[in-house]
């Protein structure tokens, strides 16, 4: 395995981090455990915190964000997702992938600090 992840439920949200090498895979599985637990935990608050060396092709992070929005809306959960990326050099990515989400009707934002993902996700 190229990359580490960790997950966890606090109070009222789940904390995810990941860190290491990014790929179409790797990400497909992270993002799947997140709903895994929040459908488990019945916990629809995310904060995840990705420190991914690299970052993959604009075009994967689309057809990523397609299978998620679709397995989202097959588990009929209203989701409230704060990401925040410790590579600042991802940010325009990151704000695509934002807009993809609201598109499809997915409460996601991106932040700054994770200190402020936090707080976005304490206040919902």
């Amino acid at each position: 395995m190229d990359y580490e992840f960790s997950i966890e439920q606090r109070d009222g949200y789940i904390y995810a981090t990941a860190s290491g090498h990014e790929t179409f895979e790797n990400n497909l599985a992270l993002y799947e455990a997140i709903l895994e637990k929040a459908l488990e935990w019945n916990c629809h608050k995310i904060v995840y915190v990705e420190d991914f060396e690299n970052q993959m092709p604009v075009s994967q992070l689309c057809k990523l964000m397609e299978i998620l929005f679709r397995k989202v809306t097959d588990a009929g959960i209203d989701v409230r997702f704060a990401f925040h990326d410790r590579q600042s050099s991802h940010r325009t990515a990151n704000i695509l992938a934002e807009s993809l989400a609201g598109a499809q009707g997915i409460n996601a934002r991106v932040f700054p600090s994770e200190a402020a993902a936090i707080e976005w996700i304490q206040a919902c």
